[in-house]
């Protein structure tokens, strides 16, 4: 039964890399998640740490942060970013809504392109960590 899983979470990885049904829309992501569940593989975005910065509008602010939990995302408490970062064994990557805040303005102020909120919505979506260009 083990393998039959293993067999099945690996057809369904494959197909969410592909484009997809692009008519209907299907992905294969939901299953995709499932499986991953229940072959205990580890969330699909567990070993980011993220520090929130500013507004996030693409879901109430509580929702997003439970969302983020249940994907593995490490949510760091507010404070200095610099401390942050330093503290920590893992990279902090800043993560804003893109709707609310100009990326180009938070490179340049932080030094570090940040990931958007509708990214990490995308990633979810497509149940793969896409690229971040």
């Amino acid at each position: 039964a083990r393998r039959a899983l293993a067999r099945q979470y690996r057809e369904a990885v494959v197909s969410t890399q592909s484009t997809g049904d692009t008519e209907s829309g299907r992905t294969g992501a939901p299953r995709a998640a499932r499986l991953a569940r229940a072959m205990k593989q580890p969330p699909l975005l567990a070993g980011f740490s993220v520090h929130l910065l500013g507004d996030i509008k693409i879901l109430p602010k509580e929702h997003f942060s439970q969302l983020l939990e249940q994907v593995g995302v490490n949510i760091l408490p507010h404070s200095d970013f610099s401390q942050l970062s330093c503290k920590t064994q893992t990279p902090v990557q800043l993560l804003v809504d893109a709707d609310v805040m100009d990326v180009k303005q938070v490179k340049k102020n932080h030094g570090q392109t940040p990931i958007t909120a509708q990214w990490v919505m995308e990633c979810i979506a497509s149940y793969r960590v896409l690229p971040t260009d």
